[in-house]
């Protein structure tokens, strides 16, 4: 396995990664780049994309989407810790609003959300019959 593998982030889903970066409030900028690699004039999702952004200034990550594959995020300097700690960000805000989502449709509701000082995030959830 390369180093690279490491960092790799997997998605599934192109809007739920347009909704990390809007967490992380990625410069419009960089932010329209994105959505005009991955959506056609139409609005319609491309089957294959690449594209490289900085969420931090001179830490350029890069996103790859292969026709039948999941979305994959590296870094594109494995030895930038600033681009690293990007995807790492990535990564977990990315993994919070899948469980969020997966909650919900099962009926929970989040009644509390927190950052703990790990770095981890915290979210308590309700279901109520």
């Amino acid at each position: 396995m390369s180093a690279s593998a490491n960092y790799n982030a997997l998605f599934d889903s192109c809007t739920d990664l347009i909704s990390a970066f809007k967490e992380l409030k990625i410069a419009t900028d960089q932010y329209e780049l994105l959505k005009d690699v991955v959506y056609d004039a139409h609005g319609v999702e491309q089957d294959e994309w690449e594209s490289s952004i900085e969420l931090v200034k001179n830490a350029p990550i890069k996103i790859v989407k292969k026709a039948g594959e999941e979305i994959c995020i590296t870094p594109v300097d494995e030895n930038n810790t600033e681009a690293v700690e990007s995807v790492r960000k990535v990564k977990q805000i990315y993994s919070r609003i899948k469980v969020i989502n997966e909650l919900k449709q099962k009926g929970y509701d989040k009644v509390k959300e927190q950052k703990l000082p790990d770095g981890s995030i915290r979210v308590v959830v309700q279901k109520w019959q």
